[in-house]
């Protein structure tokens, strides 16, 4: 139902713009994540790059180092946004990933439009700290969930341990230690 002589606000266009936009393009955002940065008017996400028409993580020149095509594929989504929304990169705190071709950002609404039309996007998803689980951390050092170490003792490995104790005079550490003695 439209109120004849009602014209909704500008950012209200503006997000159903978005909203419209971000349905045609195989949801690169679901639609919470689009309302959180208009809400919020910022929003930590990861986004994930392809090189158009190769899978996620291939690119099209085989030949080219890795961290060198990742930064090539950042630089160039990067540089749509700022040539759409006339900014710099500092204010979007990007954290470019160097194997992998994602960055994460602090994404704003004219950042959001621009992502979503871009090509190399594929998907943009809200940034939330998630600790690990036991389950996923402790195979991380080798251990198994039962409290193995898959064999391993430890047997002819050296531990070092730093710890930084600053004394004021030689007199009051040779107290202290006494005391501890």
């Amino acid at each position: 139902m439209r109120l004849e002589g009602f014209e909704p606000p500008a950012e209200i266009n503006s997000l159903n713009a978005v909203l419209d936009s971000a349905r045609t393009q195989s949801l690169k955002a679901n639609d919470t994540v689009i309302d959180r940065v208009f809400v919020q008017g910022s929003l930590p996400v990861i986004v994930r790059l392809c090189e158009a028409n190769q899978p996620y993580g291939s690119f099209a020149n085989k030949a080219t180092p890795r961290k060198k095509a990742t930064r090539g594929l950042h630089d160039k989504v990067l540089d749509d946004v700022f040539s759409k929304t006339g900014r710099e990169e500092n204010p979007l705190s990007t954290k470019r990933f160097k194997m992998i071709p994602a960055m994460a950002l602090q994404l704003d609404a004219a950042g959001m439009e621009a992502l979503l039309a871009n090509l190399n996007v594929i998907d943009i998803v809200e940034d939330i700290p998630v600790p690990p689980t036991l389950q996923d951390s402790v195979p991380l050092i080798g251990g198994g969930l039962d409290g193995s170490f898959s064999g391993y003792t430890g047997m002819g490995q050296t531990v070092a341990i730093q710890h930084r104790v600053v004394v004021v005079a030689a007199s009051q550490f040779v107290k202290w230690f006494v005391r501890r003695s």
